[in-house]
């Protein structure tokens, strides 16, 4: 069995990626196309940037990171184990072909005791293909070999506008102008800014992201369905009772009401090499004037006010680049 916490370390570049990748993007409200302009994919299929610089340092360098350097891999592997996200060029034998972030070519040498995992499920090498992102973990053996322990199969993603519905297909429009086929089932998870939704949730003009596995034919059988919704990202200004004042890019004022069903995260603790943080609840008390937050949830008739459905509490350090010395 494949620990845990690497397991984590998998899902969370994708996962913590859609939360924190909110901080690069401009604050003022946005319509269903900017919603997908905010989730473009800059990498390789499909991979935000920010995830990828988690991933490989803020560098971009393709950097194998000391996967005991971070919090969750503690006694889980030597000095000498890298932990690294790749994506598949080719198969054979035991032998695995990537690349890094900046097409550097690294080679995946496998064993009988590799151990495999896709989706928290056991996997094998067979599921392993070209184009799949894969998240490494083992020694280095040689300039640009590593001798794998473990690989954590990342599912396939898909994201964009929908822009048909027919049964259980949906026609996607891709943040980068192509057209893919999301095909959902009785068994898909959807999700919509930390709460549960349902197929229902999903209409034509809905900015969606969907991972599964691909089929013959291109489409993508969805496992999961997460519905993007408008955000607001800035500096809490006041408090007054479940409103918020918030002071967003450009001196634009925000008002983000919360209510008992608001979801509260933060970025917690590094979860992955470079330091993509792992989402950890936390609750309203730890918001204060001067906090920065990413509030999610639904705009009024104006705009300027957010109903939200979850809010990420950021620690000041992530908002330097956006603030410079005012953060």
């Amino acid at each position: 069995m494949i620990p845990m916490n690497f397991r984590r370390h998998a899902a969370a570049m994708l996962i913590a990626g859609g939360l924190v990748a909110a901080i690069g993007f401009a604050i003022a409200p946005f319509n269903v196309g900017q919603a997908a302009a905010a989730s473009t994919p800059a990498g390789p299929a499909g991979i935000r940037d920010t995830a990828w610089v988690g991933a490989f340092g803020h560098s971009g360098t393709g950097e194998m990171r000391g996967c005991h350097d971070h919090e969750g891999m503690s006694g889980q592997g030597t000095s000498d184990e890298r932990c690294v996200m790749l994506r598949v060029t080719s198969v054979s034998g035991t032998d695995i072909s990537a690349t890094t972030w900046d097409n550097r070519p690294v080679t995946v040498t496998v064993s009988g005791s590799t151990q495999y995992h896709q989706d928290d499920m056991n996997a094998s090498l067979s599921d392993v293909h070209a184009g799949y992102m894969i998240y490494v973990r083992g020694s280095l053996v040689g300039h640009g070999t590593i001798a794998a322990t473990h690989v954590a199969i990342i599912l396939p993603r898909v994201g964009g506008v929908v822009m048909a519905v027919n049964g259980t297909r949906l026609t996607v429009t891709g943040f980068d102008g192509s057209s893919n086929t999301i095909v959902v089932s009785p068994q898909t998870h959807y999700e919509r800014a930390g709460h549960p939704a349902t197929a229902a949730d999903v209409k034509v003009g809905t900015a969606i992201v969907a991972e599964g596995t691909r089929n013959s034919d291109g489409s993508l059988n969805a496992v999961a369905v997460m519905i993007q919704v408008p955000r607001v990202i800035g500096r809490v200004t006041s408090i007054n009772g479940t409103s918020l004042t918030v002071s967003g890019l450009g001196g634009i004022t925000y008002t983000v009401t919360t209510s008992s069903s608001t979801l509260y995260v933060a970025p917690g603790s590094t979860a992955a090499p470079g330091g993509t943080p792992t989402p950890t609840p936390t609750s309203a008390a730890s918001i204060h004037v001067g906090s920065f937050i990413v509030a999610q949830g639904t705009f009024g008739a104006n705009r300027q006010t957010l109903e939200a459905l979850r809010i990420i509490v950021l620690p000041a350090s992530d908002m330097h680049h956006m603030y410079g010395d005012e953060a």
